[in-house]
């Protein structure tokens, strides 16, 4: 615990600016410690460019490990912050389609089957991104957030997709039936 002081006798009256030195010492303090984790906006954004960046991963299994820890991290961050769906989708990075599958898992609601169809195809490639979208539909579907229309559109758009192989097919059959 660290003491501190400030000037409560300020002929101006602003008590802000008599507190500030000290605030900022403590900020310090803790940045020093590794604790401070900056804004909200800015824990968005490095969960974002760290999906990014583990595409540089070469070697698959690390990659998607590594994957896997960064959409650990997006979940405990969208159960603290729960962030706006229609905006990461407007980002339209991997990274922060990749947190927009999260936020959906963890509270699937009825509009997210249209946020999903405008995500650009070209971001769910074979692999993890379209594991992850299949890991959301299957929420959607529990959650009876989703109809059978809508499954049916969302089987069409899937198979669209040019980098499919037979397992994914037969996932996208499973999951849109």
């Amino acid at each position: 615990m660290t003491l501190g002081f400030y000037n409560d006798t300020r002929v101006d009256g602003n008590y802000d600016g008599a507190v500030l030195t000290f605030c900022n010492q403590v900020k310090q303090r803790i940045g020093s410690l590794g604790l401070f984790q900056g804004t909200v906006y800015d824990q968005l954004r490095e969960l974002i460019i760290s999906f990014e960046c583990s595409n540089w991963i070469t070697e698959d299994g690390k990659r998607v490990d590594r994957k896997r820890v960064i959409c650990a991290n997006m979940e405990g961050f969208c159960r603290a912050y729960p962030p706006n769906k229609y905006r990461l989708l407007g980002l339209s990075s991997q990274g922060a389609i990749a947190m927009l599958l999260v936020a959906i898992k963890l509270k699937p609601q009825e509009q997210d089957i249209g946020i999903i169809r405008q995500i650009p195809r070209a971001s769910l490639p074979h692999g993890f991104m379209l594991s992850k979208l299949f890991e959301v539909t299957r929420a959607l579907k529990t959650a009876g957030k989703v109809t059978a229309a809508q499954l049916k559109d969302l089987r069409v758009w899937l198979l669209a997709g040019k980098d499919l192989d037979d397992k994914d097919r037969a996932t996208i059959d499973d999951v849109t039936a």
